[in-house]
């Protein structure tokens, strides 16, 4: 009887689970959409000037604000999001995890890591929106502005590889602790962009 009750549970809990990845992935895909039209509207203009010289010294907008070492650290995170870095990681788990014998979850980061890229790429060419000129740049940069491809990768990347190691802790605690840097990471990366 006691076995039937786990099955039950065990059952309610992966139907929970589908249904709120589908009520979160729906959700992202809703703002990213409405996020899109307002893109392509022209909406965000106003806010994108008032981001980009907020993090600007007044009267020298190639300037960053703060001291030089905050610039250093941005231009470092940056990178962290960077195609060659991201490639590299990608290939070295993807790696690990065939010779572990783990083919599923290679396949899945191969999967993932690829169909992002692929993803950004076709919607950087869909959206075409040029880069804002009003200040001047950490890095320079010769892809189109929308979606950050940075952003979109690193996300893809560090959150695919975060939830797999965290699959693989027997505790929450640790899987919440993973989940987070990646979490972190992604965030840190994207914010990167606008410095």
């Amino acid at each position: 009887m006691q076995t039937v009750a786990k099955r039950v549970s065990s059952w309610q809990l992966a139907e929970f689970a589908v249904l709120a990845s589908l009520a979160i992935g729906s959700g992202a895909l809703f703002g990213f959409v409405r996020l899109a039209d307002m893109v392509v509207e022209g909406e965000t203009r106003a806010f994108d000037k008032a981001l980009l010289t907020a993090l600007r010294v007044p009267g020298n907008l190639d300037d960053p604000v703060g001291p030089f070492w905050v610039e250093d650290i941005f231009i470092n995170i940056t990178s962290l999001g960077g195609y060659a870095i991201l490639l590299f990681v990608s290939l070295a788990v993807f790696g690990f995890l065939l010779i572990e014998g783990r083919n599923n979850a290679a396949g899945l980061v191969l999967c993932s890591v690829a169909g992002g890229a692929l993803l950004s790429k076709l919607s950087k060419l869909g959206f075409d929106r040029p880069r804002p000129e009003l200040v001047g740049k950490l890095v320079d940069v010769y892809t189109s502005s929308f979606p950050s491809g940075h952003a979109m990768l690193s996300a893809v990347t560090y959150l695919t590889l975060g939830a797999l190691v965290a699959q693989t802790t027997t505790r929450r605690a640790a899987g919440a602790y993973v989940l987070g840097l990646a979490v972190l990471l992604t965030l840190l990366v994207g914010a990167s962009r606008s410095i």
